[in-house]
Order: C-alpha cells, then sequence, then structure tokens
C-alpha cells in the first residue's frame, strides 16, 4: 500500500479544503503525524489490525466545497485500497474536525450567498486560532 503523507514537520493543526476524500485524507494524515504506525494498524479488522487511536489528534480545519458526505461531521476517515479492491475506514471520536466552518445546507439555498458565509466563517475561524481567541 502506498500512502502520500505531508512533508515532515511539526505542524500545530492540519486544513482540508475539497470534499470528502480530502477531508478523510486529513484525518489520516494527523492520525498518522499525531501516532506514527503502520497505516493498516488503525484500519478498522479485518482489514487491519483495528488498533485503536491511543488519543487525541492535532486539530483539523475542514472547509467542505461540497454537500454530500458530511466527513466534517463524522469521526470516520474513509478510504479506498487499491490493491485490494475495497473501501474501508478508520473510526475515532476524535477525528470530527475541530472547525467546521458553514452549513452544508447553505449550498442548497443560495450557491453564491452560502459559498461566501463559508469561506468567511473560514477566516474567521483561522484568525482565531492564528491569534488564540484573542478578539
Amino acid at each position: 500500500m502506498r500512502l502520500l503523507l505531508p512533508p515532515q514537520g511539526n505542524y500545530e493543526a492540519y486544513v482540508a479544503l475539497g470534499g470528502g476524500s480530502t477531508i478523510d485524507t486529513a484525518k489520516a494524515a494527523k492520525l498518522n503525524a499525531t501516532y506514527p504506525d503502520d497505516f493498516l494498524a488503525y484500519v478498522n479488522a479485518p482489514i487491519g489490525q483495528g488498533k485503536p487511536v491511543p488519543g487525541p489528534v492535532k486539530p483539523l480545519i475542514a472547509i467542505p466545497t461540497t454537500a454530500r458526505t458530511g466527513s466534517e461531521t463524522t469521526g470516520v476517515a474513509i478510504f479506498d485500497l487499491t490493491d485490494r479492491h475495497i473501501k474501508t475506514g478508520i473510526a475515532h471520536r476524535h477525528f470530527k474536525a475541530d472547525i467546521r466552518p458553514g452549513r452544508s445546507r447553505q449550498y442548497e439555498d443560495d450557491a453564491s450567498g452560502g459559498c461566501c458565509s463559508i469561506w468567511f466563517g473560514c477566516v474567521m475561524s483561522c484568525l482565531r486560532i492564528l491569534y488564540r481567541d484573542s478578539f
């Protein structure tokens, strides 16, 4: 199995901009950065070892660009194991995004207005992290 990970670094948080696959990839990356191990160690059994996630993981700022999967609201990371032709996942309560700007229903109400609200919410959330809630 080939897993592409972010460059080595001591990141304080992860940002996922995209749909469910992007957000789920960020969940897996932050797990690997926080608790390095064989990737399949945390994958649900019988495909992986089903090892429990030891504790909290790095924060995730999820910026959903689609309104289908709801990945930013779940504690599950779903992915394809292409070499085995299966779809599986890793589940843990700490996988939910820490910051989820906007709501999916905004996309249905008004595409342009909803997107503007989501982007504004994201910018405000990022500023709060950078300035440690000082405003």
